[in-house]
């Protein structure tokens, strides 16, 4: 598993179900909300349950939000396993 840190403008920011997933069979995730930056193929997101993680989360969701509505540039940390396309979201940071 790597962690990447890359920066770009904001691509793609998708919500969906619980329990509906993201991703091909073999590079799944389980998330409720999904983003791509343009600097990076790789998609990643966070879930939004009732966890002790969740205001973290919906801070990073707010903060991609914001990204995609004022085109600012974003900086994205998220986990990935070697080889897949789709991982797990870390930090988020903005910068006009």
């Amino acid at each position: 598993m790597a962690r990447i840190r890359r920066e770009g403008r904001m691509k793609l920011l998708r919500a969906h179900v619980r329990g509906t997933r993201f991703g091909p069979g073999h590079d799944q995730i389980d998330v409720e909300f999904v983003a791509e930056i343009s600097a990076e193929p790789h998609r990643f997101g966070a879930t939004l349950r009732n966890d002790a993680r969740r205001p973290s989360h919906e801070a990073m969701f707010q903060l991609l939000r914001d990204g995609l509505v004022h085109n600012l540039s974003t900086t994205v940390e998220y986990d990935i396993d070697d080889g897949k396309n789709n991982g797990l979201l870390v930090r988020v940071e903005l910068r006009p």
